[in-house]
């Protein structure tokens, strides 16, 4: 799994989300800052969201930005064949959780958009 920003959920090999899921693991992270990883030497280092998404090691991606940018990054990355985990709410409007569904059908790839991850 891969995700495309950095964020405090990184920091953790197993947080709540990919510990309950089997054999799921983090293997990349996109950041434009390599200076952020700094601590995430396990992780794979991608410049850019695309990078990540055309990595070919990568099934599954976790999509963390703000809000208005999830039907975006969710949407490209079903395109570029990756399941997706979404931080909750998936979609801020109906039309874009259409989208994002439509999306999801056309590229046969499923995401959960009601990701919700605590550290423990």
């Amino acid at each position: 799994m891969g995700y495309t920003k950095c964020c405090k959920y990184c920091l953790y090999r197993n947080n709540s989300y990919t510990a309950a899921l089997d054999r799921a693991f983090v293997s990349a992270v996109a950041s434009r800052s390599k200076k952020e990883l700094s601590a995430l030497t396990h992780l794979k280092f991608m410049k850019n969201n695309d990078d990540l998404l055309n990595d070919s090691t990568i099934d599954t991606v976790y999509i963390p930005p703000p809000n208005s940018l999830h039907k975006k990054w969710t949407v490209k990355a079903m395109e570029a064949g990756k399941h997706v985990l979404l931080e909750k709410p998936a979609a801020l409007t109906e039309e874009k959780m259409i989208e994002i569904k439509r999306a999801s059908e056309a590229n046969n790839v499923i995401f959960d958009g009601s990701v919700y991850v605590s550290i423990s």
